[in-house]
């Protein structure tokens, strides 16, 4: 998304020469633009708890994913490839699904938690697999990371995490030394 406002506001500026009004003409189009394509995925995340071995059982039964990186390796079939927590597993199982539908090749070069946030990096894909891939790491501020449950960003317990309320006192209280 953040390369699609940059590309726009050079685009912008080289057409009207003013630098300002084309930042904010660049963000107000790809604004309009990302809620408009938005309503396309409008996507019921379950929120259900999967454990490693459901994971593990449902990758094996679309024949694994391609490492993007190394080609040459073994199909991902683990969850031990995903640096996340339990709580996203059914919302990286929807993404997944979902991109095998819109065509994706699954080639799959990471699956993390960065700043409270899924991250779902891939090597290509058309402009309908991105959104898709948006739509879910934007859902994921949403979804406690290890309960599934509904969570929020926090960003008081030194590293920035989405967690539910019991999950987030548990931390804290652990923090504090209670």
């Amino acid at each position: 998304m953040k390369l699609k406002i940059i590309y726009d506001f050079f685009r912008l500026w080289i057409k009207w020469g003013d630098r300002k009004e084309a930042w904010q003409d660049s963000k107000l189009i790809n604004d309009i633009k990302f809620k408009e394509d938005m309503k396309n995925f409008d996507v019921e995340i379950k929120l259900n708890k999967m454990n490693g071995e459901e994971i593990n059982i449902f990758l094996e039964s679309i024949g694994g994913l391609e490492n993007g990186y190394y080609p040459d390796r073994e199909r991902i079939t683990k969850s031990t490839f995903f640096d996340i927590e339990e709580g996203w597993y059914p919302l990286v199982k929807e993404l997944i699904e979902d991109l095998i539908k819109l065509g994706w090749d699954k080639q799959i070069c990471q699956v993390k938690e960065k700043f409270g946030g899924l991250r779902f990096y891939i090597n290509g894909g058309s402009d309908e697999i991105f959104k898709r891939i948006v739509k879910a790491e934007n859902d994921s501020y949403n979804i406690c990371e290890v309960t599934g449950t509904e969570g929020k960003l926090r960003t008081d317990i030194g590293w920035y995490r989405t967690l539910c309320d019991e999950e987030y006192e548990k931390i804290k209280n652990k923090k504090d030394g209670i």
